[in-house]
């Protein structure tokens, strides 16, 4: 039988010392037409090369091993050695394994309560793919219209939150951004068409990067202290539900974009979704629960499903 081992140890010597090709003698005459041996010498061959060639330079994560000897730079003619020698370092190139670090720090000292869904009833739509309860799902297009708020005839609610609760320091708006959110085709469970009216049914507030973002005070109760549920929440988004049922038909609901929410609240939240949404997390009002992310916080407000404009003084601005 042909020794492939004797045949690669010689591939890999010839390559090594720029010796043309005298391995052909070591494969037995009934072997030598067999088409899988030169596939092998080579690939055999480039494996082992690519181990030994030498570096220029080790670069973060490669760590050098001991040399090995050094190996003759020309055929060994006559028997006699060269006096070139050519020496090779190795590295070993291991996999960088890290945990991933959470989106924002937690808050400090933050505790997070839930509430039983008492009323509760099965999802019909994945929460996921509900626009009403994840703002994601249609997403929002960007708008011209006028940055400031603005004044409207209508009632109302003496209990509706104020947004200017969402800062520490409660203070007025500068809205640095409009959009329209797009209308949802429930069929084909797809957004369709920018909502037409109101005209803006997402604004951006100016904020500072790393600022805590907080529940904004209403006349409402869930529970006594308690304010909010959370229907959604990922990573960079929220919706903050001010009832004590698992749904935004009913009362007001805020979404918030572009936040950091806190690790710990994200981990429970999901952890009571994959466990079928019997209880979900409650907030107070005032609580911290998130960070900006960057210099604008993106809010919608809700009232019974509908969007509202989140610009109208005498709804979600009272005092400015």
């Amino acid at each position: 039988m042909c020794n492939y081992e004797i045949l690669c140890v010689c591939a890999v010597k010839n390559a090594l010392l720029d010796i043309p090709n005298t391995c052909s003698k070591l494969i037995p005459g009934n072997a030598k037409n067999h088409k899988a041996i030169p596939f092998l010498l080579t690939l055999t061959a480039g494996l082992l090369l690519a181990m030994v060639l030498p570096a220029q330079g080790a670069a973060p994560g490669e760590y050098p091993l001991a040399a090995p000897p050094t190996v003759p730079d020309a055929s060994d003619a006559g028997g006699m050695l060269p006096t070139n020698t050519r020496t090779y370092t190795w590295f070993l190139y291991l996999p960088l394994i890290s945990k991933p670090e959470p989106a924002c720090p937690p808050i400090p000292g933050a505790g997070y309560a839930t509430m039983l869904i008492l009323d509760w009833q099965p999802h019909q739509v994945p929460v996921e793919l509900n626009p009403n309860i994840n703002l994601g799902a249609p997403g929002y297009t960007p708008t011209t219209a006028y940055l400031g708020l603005i004044d409207m005839g209508g009632d109302t609610d003496p209990n509706a939150p104020q947004l200017d609760g969402l800062f520490s320091t409660p203070r007025g708006p500068v809205f640095t951004a409009a959009y329209q959110v797009y209308d949802w085709d429930w069929e084909n469970r797809r957004p369709t068409q920018p909502i037409p009216q109101p005209p803006v049914t997402l604004i951006d507030l100016a904020a500072t990067p790393g600022e805590t973002i907080h529940v904004p005070d209403s006349g409402y109760e869930i529970r006594p202290g308690y304010e909010v549920l959370v229907l959604y929440a990922e990573e960079q988004r929220i919706t903050l539900h001010y009832t004590d049922q698992d749904t935004s038909a009913w009362g007001y609901t805020i979404h918030l974009e572009d936040i950091c929410v806190d690790p710990n609240l994200l981990a429970l939240y999901q952890t009571l979704h994959q466990e079928g949404r019997h209880e979900l997390p409650m907030l107070r009002s005032g609580q911290a629960f998130a960070y900006a992310r960057a210099n604008r916080v993106g809010v919608a407000v809700r009232d019974t499903g509908a969007l509202m404009d989140p610009r109208v003084r005498k709804d979600w601005w009272k005092n400015y």
